[in-house]
């Protein structure tokens, strides 16, 4: 028969498990901790910097390495995060606390143990604009009082010319970054960050990219005028025009242009949720007037996710894709005219209701006090950025 231990005995015992189970448990929770903000830095870089979504990944991060695995169920697990947009940091903070040792009052601090680890991303852009002329003067150019809305996201300009990024008179590019393979014209008070020069040409990260395919003629030659229409995906030859004061929904899908313009115009109203314009042939292009309100929504799903207007590569270069309309808040998805210029002179706000809108183009023109937005709020949508575009992640470190 065993003897009792004494108090003094058991105390002894039990503050000795304690303290193994207190360093065991201390030693594991910063290798926790900085995986939670190694993951939680990645996941913020790549979706505008959100809390919420890097509080989520670190949470469950700390939470799957620690409760029921190395440290007990009955501990309480906090994971606090705090981003620091500013200077590109995550810091995650995890608390252990109400941890039942054997010694009653002992280690009886508040948390039990605390550890805090920091993350930071290096270099990371988002690319939201690509001018993909490599010679011409203002591959990507802003004039007039307009302004180009890139705050939170890098703008590429594969020209070698001196002016391959150009702003001129009181015009401004806000950007994260700027970057050109040649110079660039403008005074400091034209960018928010003066652009970085001898910038190596980016690839168009679309050129692979598959075209739809391309049916025999659905429509020919459509004309809309004064009328309320439902359109649906398929092939128009010789384009759309919408004239009048019309009012036109474009059911989801894929609208091939072929040999014409899609035009709207004299008050009319264009609009589309999980759309895809493919305009293909020497004459195909979009003009929307001064006068015209558009808001479109690429898909979310299929081959054409993600692209809202995409031109044939094999296009003849010289066309001008233009938008003049005054009120298209929502142009959400990526435009990708490889051989054309898109020329924006809207002389209002464009695209500022997008959760994210991406160009690459030939050329951009933006002119005529237009006030441009190319947001990146990529979490806001399940409209996807097409691979090459949207977030990079750069590097992503510790900071001991």
């Amino acid at each position: 028969m065993f003897a009792l231990l004494s108090p003094v005995v058991f105390g002894l015992v039990g503050g000795a498990v304690d303290l193994v189970i207190y360093q065991r448990q201390q030693a594991q929770m910063p290798d926790a901790a900085d995986m939670a903000a190694l993951a939680a830095a990645r996941e913020a870089s790549l979706q505008g910097w959100n809390e919420q979504i890097a509080t989520e990944v670190a949470k469950s991060l700390v939470d799957g390495n620690l409760k029921g695995k190395t440290i007990s169920d009955s501990a309480y697990i906090t994971t606090l995060v705090d981003v620091d947009e500013a200077n590109r940091k995550v810091h995650v903070t995890v608390d252990m606390d109400e941890y039942s040792f054997m010694v009653l009052g002992y280690f009886r601090h508040d948390p039990q143990i605390r550890v805090t680890s920091t993350a930071t991303a290096a270099n990371n852009t988002s690319v939201c604009i690509i001018g993909l002329d490599p010679t011409a003067a203002g591959t990507v150019s802003i004039s007039g009082t307009s302004k180009l809305n890139a705050k939170s996201c890098a703008v590429f300009s594969n020209s070698q010319s001196p002016k391959g990024i150009a702003a001129n008179n009181e015009s401004y590019i806000e950007s994260q970054m700027s970057c050109t393979a040649g110079g660039y014209l403008g005074a400091p008070k034209n960018f928010s960050v003066v652009p970085t020069t001898d910038c190596p040409p980016l690839e168009d990260p679309l050129a692979a990219r598959a075209a739809p395919a391309i049916g025999s003629c659905d429509f020919t030659n459509l004309i809309i005028k004064n009328q309320m229409k439902t359109l649906n995906p398929g092939t128009y030859c010789g384009g759309i025009f919408i004239d009048t004061m019309s009012l036109v929904k474009f059911n989801p899908g894929v609208y091939v242009i072929k040999d014409g313009e899609f035009v709207s115009r004299d008050l009319a109203v264009a609009t589309g949720v999980g759309v895809s314009f493919y305009f293909t042939g020497a004459k195909s292009r979009f003009t929307f007037d001064g006068t015209t309100v558009v808001d479109f929504t690429a898909p979310s799903t299929g081959p054409m996710a993600g692209l809202l207007f995409y031109q044939d590569p094999a296009t003849p270069p010289g066309l001008i894709f233009e938008i003049y309309s005054k009120i298209a808040s929502n142009l959400l998805g990526t435009i990708y005219l490889p051989n054309a210029t898109l020329s924006i002179k809207a002389k209002n706000k464009i695209a500022e209701k997008s959760a994210y809108t991406v160009i690459v183009a030939k050329k951009l023109e933006i002119g005529d006090a237009t006030q441009m937005f190319i947001n990146s709020n990529y979490a806001a949508t399940t409209v996807p950025v097409p691979a090459g575009l949207g977030p990079r992640a750069g590097a992503i470190r510790l900071l001991k």
